[in-house]
């Protein structure tokens, strides 16, 4: 199991239209890096379970309803859409956030 790279932009970000509505069915398309055609699948999980749909549909509140990891290694292209399949938001050459592992037990202090 690979563990995946958190997107680091737009999880958790509520989207509004050009009127300051609430996006409310927006979508997000992730793409290859350069591409407007070939898709890239990204996750709802770090741990490449659970594949998110592509395009991911916003909720009722313009929020992605899970979360954004993608394969590490890969570079994505980010397309926000309103509902209508009009493009408000286009963001090309995206790595995942690097992860950090935390310690779950401290090693003892040699002096």
């Amino acid at each position: 199991m690979t563990t995946l790279a958190l997107s680091p932009i737009w999880n958790g970000t509520q989207f509004f239209d050009a009127n300051g509505n609430v996006l409310s069915g927006g979508q997000i398309y992730s793409y290859m890096a350069g591409s407007n055609s070939v898709q890239q699948t990204t996750y709802a999980d770090g741990n490449q379970v659970t594949p998110n749909t592509n395009p991911i549909v916003l909720n009722g509140s313009g929020v992605i309803p899970t979360e954004l990891w993608f394969l590490p290694g890969v570079v994505y292209h980010l397309v926000l859409t309103d509902s209508d399949g009009d493009i408000i938001q286009s963001v090309d050459n995206l790595y995942g956030s690097a992860q950090s592992t935390i310690p779950t037990t401290l090693a003892p202090i040699i002096s």
